[in-house]
């Protein structure tokens, strides 16, 4: 699913229009992308959680280590795991 279509879909199962639709996810993930530079964690209730990692970069051959890098993790409710059937 790409943005516009989860837009698409927001917008007819909610009966709002595709322009408020398009500002709602946006701002919404927007949002949360501000809330994880500042080094916070987004908690969305029975959906799971984001969170910024700190990953330890490998060392080199020569001994070096270069500079840790910063990733987002996401960890699934567990309502959302018992929603995905394999």
């Amino acid at each position: 699913m790409t943005k516009k279509d989860l837009i698409d879909k927001v917008a007819m199962e909610t009966d709002i229009t595709i322009t408020l639709a398009k500002q709602v996810v946006e701002k919404t993930l927007d949002l949360i992308g501000k809330q994880l530079n500042v080094g916070g964690s987004i908690c969305l209730t029975n959906f799971g959680t984001f969170q910024v990692t700190k990953r330890r970069a490998p060392k080199t051959a020569e001994g070096h280590r270069p500079p840790a890098r910063v990733g987002v993790s996401f960890k699934p409710s567990p309502n959302l795991k018992n929603q995905i059937t394999t």
